[in-house]
């Protein structure tokens, strides 16, 4: 049994890193420092900065911390997540997962500049990505270790061209609410291995109550994600991973702000996935994430 638990909990990382594709809004700073590895370091709280903090449930065990720092200024971006293992599964395994992600808003579409991706498996276990996006052009991408899958699984240049990695898709759909007050559009989003085809579409309204496991409650506005991979490699097995659907719940956070993911809701092979926004800071505003 003790054999199948490494497996199982890497396809359980394999839904929540597809949550990431959508749900990059948690962020990571001060908690990390408490249980994770303090090397990949923690985000400034900065004058136009808001910061959230997740805890996420698989199969009803506590499985990960996630904090989100969120950058918004002078029309331009700066992205940061830190995740960490907690609970019970913290005792069989470690990982450490810092993503930051820059570029300028362009009304409701994210133009990312550069993306960086550090994560380290059982403690020593290093992967490091970087993306460096070019104008019309596909982006430049810095594999650590270097990558050595054949070349017959990597995602073709011209398919690579407009996309945007999957901490800024995490700015489109509130940017899309701000705008229309709905969930919809379609986005292409590549991780540096992998092309996914993410599509939101709007279910409504529901009221959340405060509970023990999030103190934030009232209307919020359900976004349906759907994501699909479409190039890469393990393009088959990522159907058994990645959710058939993810529910979103939005809303704002205080009086005249943006909406911001207060819940998430989805399942898997593994059973249920739920996240909760258990604490939020800062000071992000309507107008900073709003067209331009």
């Amino acid at each position: 049994m003790l054999n199948r638990k490494p497996r199982l909990f890497r396809r359980g990382l394999a839904a929540v890193a597809a949550l990431g594709l959508f749900l990059t809004t948690p962020g990571v700073t001060a908690l990390a420092s408490s249980q994770g590895n303090a090397a990949l370091g923690a985000a400034a709280l900065g004058a136009g900065n808001t910061r959230l903090g997740y805890d996420l449930y698989a199969g009803g065990m506590k499985a990960l911390r996630a904090e989100l720092a969120v950058d918004l200024e002078e029309g331009g971006y700066r992205v940061q997540l830190n995740a960490f293992i907690q609970g019970f599964l913290s005792t069989f395994f470690s990982l450490d997962f810092k993503v930051v992600a820059e570029g300028e808003l362009n009304g409701a579409a994210p133009s990312p500049s550069d993306y960086d991706m550090h994560s380290i498996w059982q403690k020593d276990k290093e992967r490091r990505i970087t993306m460096a996006f070019q104008p019309g052009g596909a982006p430049v991408i810095d594999f650590l270790p270097e990558d050595r899958r054949p070349e017959k699984d990597a995602v073709p240049e011209a398919l690579r061209i407009g996309t945007v990695d999957p901490v800024s898709a995490l700015l489109w759909p509130i940017s899309t609410l701000l705008e229309t007050g709905r969930c919809g559009g379609e986005s292409q989003v590549f991780d540096g291995r992998k092309l996914f085809a993410v599509r939101l579409e709007d279910a409504g309204t529901r009221t959340l109550r405060a509970t023990g496991y999030s103190p934030f409650s009232g209307e919020t506005r359900i976004c349906r994600v759907h994501i699909e991979q479409t190039e890469g490699p393990k393009k088959e097995r990522s159907r058994e991973r990645i959710p058939p659907e993810i529910l979103v719940f939005f809303a704002p956070l205080t009086a005249g702000g943006p909406p911001l993911p207060l819940r998430l809701e989805a399942s898997n092979r593994l059973g249920r996935i739920i996240m909760h926004l258990t604490d939020a800071e800062g000071a992000l505003e309507v107008q900073q994430v709003s067209r331009r």
